[in-house]
């Protein structure tokens, strides 16, 4: 996971955009194309320490819930382990986030290279906090950093390298 990041951009005030990631993350692929990623709210990185504190206690609430998961599947034929290429495919996906469960869509671009597999988001994924029980969470950041808006919309970027393991 080196090279995997996970990064969402956050709109203040209808125009600041600033871009976001999470430190701690892990997932993994199987030979099905079954992919499951875990991240840990806890390491979420803004480059501001007080911003990141407020994110962990006041939005994700990391204490009761410590973690989101996202599920999906890529197609087993966009797999082929044996030659290298690049393709877009559509992924119907799974995200749980804050005690709730959404379905999310994205197309991603595999890049298979030997013995890893590269999934790119080919758009950002549009997570809206209103699926996640988040607007409460986004009202008191506004509040705390004395904002007049915070987007409740946010576009995630993921780009997760698989390391195909020897066994």
């Amino acid at each position: 996971q080196s090279k995997s990041s996970i990064e969402f951009i956050s709109i203040k005030n209808n125009q600041i955009s600033e871009t976001h990631s999470f430190q701690k993350f892990s997932g993994s692929i199987t030979s099905e194309g079954l992919i499951h990623l875990i991240i840990e709210l806890d390491s979420v990185d803004t480059k501001i320490p007080i911003r990141d504190e407020r994110m962990r206690n006041l939005f994700f609430e990391t204490e009761m819930f410590p973690k989101a998961t996202f599920s999906t599947k890529i197609p087993a034929e966009d797999l082929e382990i044996e030659n290298e290429y690049s393709r877009i495919v559509e992924v119907n996906g799974r995200l749980g986030l804050h005690g709730a469960e959404a379905e999310l869509n994205s197309k991603v671009m595999i890049l298979n290279r030997k013995n890893a597999l590269r999934v790119v988001t080919n758009n950002p994924i549009l997570i809206s906090a209103e699926d996640f029980n988040l607007i409460a969470g986004i009202a008191k950041l506004q509040k705390i950093a004395g904002l007049d808006s915070i987007s409740a919309v946010v576009p995630v970027i993921l780009d997760l390298i698989f390391i195909q393991s020897e066994t």
